[in-house]
């Protein structure tokens, strides 16, 4: 495992690296490098890191003016693999029912989603697809294969639809689509977030029930 740095302004303005050697195991190493990666709706739950800046007066690197203290950012990564159904679907369909997306904003703070992922690890897609992200889960209508029905007091908690329309399957049988720079300001009434995927038009038959996944980036 190789030392990792953090770049950080003290209070005189001078850039300084903090080395950060993260021990093997998961929950070691997102203590030290907060990342949490689940694919199974598991997740690491990172607290915040603050670095206390140098005390005032002589140090090895020379004098310090002024303490300071540095807020380095968290953020959280997620994929959840919902059932989908192995055939046939028509355009304006949902994909997946409602995705559950468990403890990916922190309990009392607002956060920012930076990026969206949807793929296909077996079919090659084309077509063009919305996700609809929910702060509450819905109450409308939104069961795998068929019409989404949204419900009036769903649009409350409606943060957004963001439309996927780039398809990359350079590597073969597969598909994924990326939503990057969103920089969308979150305020949950929870640690969840609530997806819905809608295909615009016919998608390729999906080549399992585990086939698509959704992937979000958050950081606060």
């Amino acid at each position: 495992m190789s030392v990792q740095y953090i770049l950080v302004t003290d209070a005189a303005n001078v850039v300084q690296n903090v080395a950060c050697t993260p021990a093997l195991g998961q929950s070691n190493m997102a203590g030290c490098l907060p990342v949490a990666i689940a694919n199974d709706q598991s997740q690491i739950n990172v607290g915040s890191h603050i670095l206390s800046g140098l005390a005032t007066g002589a140090n090895t690197i020379g004098a310090v003016d002024q303490a300071g203290t540095w807020q380095v950012l968290n953020w959280s990564s997620v994929e959840i693999v919902p059932t989908v159904t192995a055939g046939a679907y028509s355009s304006g369909q949902t994909i997946g029912g409602i995705i559950i997306f468990n403890n990916i904003l922190p309990v009392t703070l607002g956060a920012t989603l930076k990026t969206l992922q949807l793929k296909f690890k077996g079919s090659v897609q084309t077509g063009e697809f919305d996700v609809a992200l929910f702060t509450t889960s819905p109450t409308g209508t939104f069961t795998d294969n068929h019409l989404p029905a949204i419900a009036a007091g769903d649009t409350a908690y409606l943060l957004g639809v963001y439309r996927l329309l780039n398809a990359q399957s350079i590597l073969g049988t597969h598909t994924i689509y990326t939503l990057n720079g969103i920089e969308q300001e979150i305020e949950g009434t929870t640690t969840s977030l609530y997806a819905v995927v809608v295909a615009k038009t016919a998608p390729t038959n999906p080549a399992s029930i585990t086939d698509m996944s959704l992937r979000l980036n958050t950081y606060w």
